[in-house]
C-alpha cells in the first residue's frame, strides 16, 4: 500500500465514526470473525493476553490524565462482549458436535450388539454424515482382529485437538 492510502486510513480511524468506540467495534467484529469459527476458539486466550496489555496501559493512562475511565469501561465492555459471545459460539459447536458423535456412537453400540463385531464403517453401523461442506467430521475406523475401534471428532474450540472415545472405558477424552 502506498503512504497516502495508508495515511487516510489513519485519518479515518481517528476521526468521524471511528474516534472513540469504532476501532474496539471493528477489532471485535474482526475477533469475532476469527475466534468465533470452529477450532478458533483458542486464539481468543492470545487476544485476551494482548487485550490485558492494553487495558493496563489504559489503567495507567488514566492515571496519568491521558484517558477516561468512561471509555475505557465502554472499550472494555465491548472487548467482554466480544468474548462471550465467542465462548457461546463455541459452547454451542461442542454440545452440537457431541450430540452428532453420540448419535454415531449409538449406531456402533447397536450394530455391536446385534452382529456380535463392530461395523467396517460408520456407513455400515446406519449413522449418516451430512454432505460437505456440512459434514460434522466424525471419524471411525475399525480393522479386523483389531480390539476395540476408533471414533473421534475435532474438538470445536482448539484446532489441533480431538476428541476420541475410549471403547474400554466407554468415556470420551480429549487429546491434541
Amino acid at each position: 500500500m502506498n503512504a497516502s492510502v495508508l495515511s487516510g486510513i489513519r485519518r479515518l480511524l481517528r476521526t468521524g465514526v471511528f474516534s472513540n468506540y469504532g476501532q474496539a467495534v471493528l477489532i471485535s467484529v474482526l475477533t469475532l470473525v476469527i475466534c468465533g469459527m470452529r477450532g478458533g476458539g483458542l486464539l481468543l486466550w492470545l487476544l485476551f493476553f494482548f487485550f490485558m496489555l492494553w487495558l493496563l496501559s489504559r489503567v495507567i493512562a488514566i492515571f496519568r490524565k491521558k484517558d477516561s475511565v468512561k471509555r475505557v469501561a465502554i472499550v472494555t465492555g465491548i472487548w467482554l462482549g466480544c468474548a462471550v459471545v465467542v465462548v457461546v459460539l463455541h459452547l454451542g459447536y461442542a454440545k452440537t458436535a457431541r450430540q452428532k458423535a453420540d448419535e454415531a456412537l449409538a449406531h456402533i453400540s447397536a450394530f455391536h450388539v446385534e452382529h456380535g463385531r463392530y461395523p467396517k464403517d460408520l456407513q455400515e453401523s446406519g449413522f449418516v454424515q451430512a454432505p460437505r461442506p456440512n459434514k460434522d467430521d466424525i471419524t471411525y475406523f475399525y480393522e479386523d482382529g483389531k480390539d476395540d475401534p476408533s471414533l473421534f471428532y475435532p474438538n470445536t474450540f482448539a484446532a489441533f485437538f480431538v476428541n476420541t472415545y475410549d471403547f474400554k472405558a466407554q468415556t470420551w477424552s480429549t487429546k491434541d
